[in-house]
């Protein structure tokens, strides 16, 4: 079952920035370094280009190895760790020298190092380390959000496929109808009109089979761009199975605290507040002491030299940074309502899309198709017995086709809206479905 695959497959990064808010609201300390392709099974990595058929777990999987959007978030961490390194490193000491009529009466020799007062060092590298943690779950976030996408590309590959397999039983049906209008008019109770409308139909479906054929292509080859091209099958294994159930919006909304937007601004909030510590920790001045000698080639004498010096902070007492950091630690709250609001209007926006899908599925499923198979039905007996024109046939034929091709399409919009409400709230939507 294609969804539960899915879902499956992408659990375990969801469970991730789950745990990822628990982090935030309870201590600033973050992981320093994360396996990445820990969730995938090594025991099928080999590139699959001489496969024919692919299911949703192998997209997925390769799509985690090869994708090059991820590669390059996975390097940005890299990148991060090497500025947490730098940020670890101390001011190089100044060696100073001064030569006295170039050095024939006197030349001194010095040594100098900066030494960070109030906090300046630990702020930088507590900074540093928070931009590589927010460079990991941005990773995570990335990687969730590519997985979604590839699995809506799975779907739309999957709808197109299933639209295939109805073109064509509707072409076989087309078919015999042409032949059969072929018959009657030889039996001379169907007339050359009857002919052209039945071969008319059949043409019909017949262009509409050949441009799902075309966009079939087109699905694979996206649905390949995600696992880094990595990939040569010609079409994909799954069914779009019918859902039975959807969660209550309020369920929904209980967890919209999971969403990795809501992740993303809790990174923020705690860079804020490092900024904001180092902003006041800069009006501290930083100490410079040095130690040296001093030789006087006319007296002779030598002389050992220890000083320091220190800035007084009487003109410039940061007053200005540190205000710009406290209103931007208050601005922050307010962002974080704008924010919300915005995540609220689209959970509101997708479910209501998502309820409406999900009703007209059932509609279709237990009304509509099963009156016009019916239907369909029904008029072929007449049709049989000359009770009914080919033209009538044919638009009942064409009302179920119809009605068919809806479905399918209802089905696979119903999941990729369900895999976007996942993305939206960071956490997994239970759906039972037939079968």
């Amino acid at each position: 079952m294609q969804n539960n695959v899915f879902k499956k497959t992408i659990i375990t990064s969801i469970t991730l920035i789950i745990l990822t808010s628990f982090l935030f609201s309870a201590s600033p300390s973050y992981p320093s370094s994360m396996d990445y392709k820990q969730n995938i099974k090594r025991a099928n990595t080999e590139p699959i280009t001489n496969n024919i058929t692919v299911s949703l777990n192998e997209v997925l999987q390769y799509t985690l190895l090869y994708n090059p959007e991820l590669k390059a978030a996975n390097l940005n961490i890299d990148g991060m760790e090497a500025l947490v390194l730098q940020s670890k490193s101390y001011e190089n000491p100044e060696l100073e020298t001064e030569l006295e009529n170039v050095g024939v009466n006197a030349f001194s020799i010095r040594i100098g190092q900066l030494i960070e007062l109030g906090g300046k060092r630990s702020a930088r590298i507590n900074l540093a380390k928070l931009g590589r943690s927010a460079a990991a779950w941005e990773y995570e976030i990335q990687r969730l959000t590519i997985l979604v996408e590839a699995g809506k590309q799975f779907i739309n590959t999957l709808k197109t496929q299933e639209m295939l397999d109805l073109l064509e039983q509707s072409y076989d049906i087309a078919e015999r109808s042409y032949q059969t209008a072929l018959s009657r008019k030889k039996a001379g109770v169907a007339s050359e009109i009857e002919i052209l409308q039945t071969e008319k139909e059949r043409e019909i479906i017949k262009v509409e089979l050949e441009k799902e054929l075309n966009d079939q292509v087109l699905q694979i080859k996206l649905l390949s761009l995600y696992a880094g091209d990595q990939s040569n099958f010609t079409q994909v294994i799954g069914k779009l199975e019918r859902p039975l159930s959807i969660p209550e919006l309020s369920d929904l909304l209980s967890e919209i605290n999971q969403s990795p937007d809501i992740v993303t601004w809790l990174i923020r909030t705690e860079e804020l507040k490092i900024l904001e510590k180092e902003a006041k920790v800069q009006v501290v001045p930083d100490l410079s002491v040095n130690a040296g000698y001093e030789r006087n080639n006319v007296s002779g004498d030598n002389t050992f030299l220890l000083g320091f010096s220190i800035p007084l902070p009487v003109w410039n007492q940061n007053k200005g940074n540190k205000k710009f950091a406290e209103i931007n630690s208050y601005k922050a709250a307010f962002e974080k309502k704008a924010m919300e609001i915005q995540i609220y209007r689209d959970l509101h926006s997708i479910y209501t899309d998502f309820e409406n899908t999900f009703i007209e599925i059932n509609v279709l499923n237990d009304k509509l198709i099963p009156i016009a198979k019916k239907t369909y039905q029904e008029a072929q007996k007449f049709y049989g017995s000359g009770k009914l024109s080919s033209m009538e046939l044919l638009n009942y034929q064409r009302d179920l086709l119809e009605n068919e091709m809806r479905y399918i399409d209802q089905v696979a919009e119903f999941y990729k809206l369900k895999y976007d409400l996942e993305l939206l709230i960071g956490s997994e939507i239970n759906i039972r479905t037939e079968g």
